[in-house]
């Protein structure tokens, strides 16, 4: 590949991740969880755009939780009993919080991991709204949906005789933030106004 403006050769395509986004879930967590003093971040290390240390989310993670004053957890989540002692052993003291990387292993778990965030009390952010949809506190992320639609576009493109070369590759533009009120009222959380207003979804 020449460059993301000027792929080249016969492939272009759509970026469906965004390495920055670990500083904002953090900044998340702290406005929605304002007594939260350590956070967690709960990844898979044999799932892509993570790896054993915690991948492209680590560093902007690490960046999001030294500006707001935060001890950062890398907390690896090798099988799904690591989901209930990660969340245990937040629970040990008081100013827990976690954020979850998308993957597959984190989604085809989201169940375990929001009944242990709400069996711990503990704060907890993610990437996804399917999450939130089963009574996860917060998500942040990719609107998949709107990178599906551009992608449709391309395809139509491509089908009509433009070359994948000249097609620049298309990085993520549309972000989601849902959020659950019961949750909220369950961890006794007041929702800021501000993301209040910012949310897409607000689910009761």
């Amino acid at each position: 590949m020449q460059s993301l403006a000027r792929p080249g050769g016969d492939a272009t395509g759509f970026i469906n991740f965004e390495a920055t986004m670990g500083s904002k879930w953090v900044e998340l967590l702290r406005d929605i969880a304002p007594s939260v003093k350590r956070v967690a971040m709960l990844f898979n290390p044999a799932t892509a755009n993570t790896g054993a240390t915690g991948g492209i989310y680590l560093p902007s993670m690490q960046a999001g939780a030294r500006a707001l004053g935060l001890e950062l957890i890398v907390a690896p989540l090798n099988d799904p009993a690591d989901i209930d002692g990660a969340y245990a052993a937040l629970a040990q003291s008081t100013g827990g919080g976690a954020s979850v990387m998308p993957s597959v292993f984190t989604a085809r778990h989201r169940e375990r991991i929001v009944g242990q965030a709400a069996r711990h009390r503990i704060p907890t952010v993610y990437p996804l709204a399917h999450f939130v949809e089963i009574g996860g506190l917060l998500s942040y992320g990719i609107d998949y949906v709107d990178q599906f639609k551009r992608a449709a576009a391309y395809a139509d493109r491509i089908l009509k005789g433009a070359r994948p070369a000249d097609l620049p590759v298309e990085q993520p533009v549309k972000f989601e933030l849902t959020i659950n009120r019961n949750t909220a009222a369950a961890l006794e959380l007041t929702i800021p106004l501000g993301l209040q207003v910012a949310a897409d979804r607000l689910i009761e």
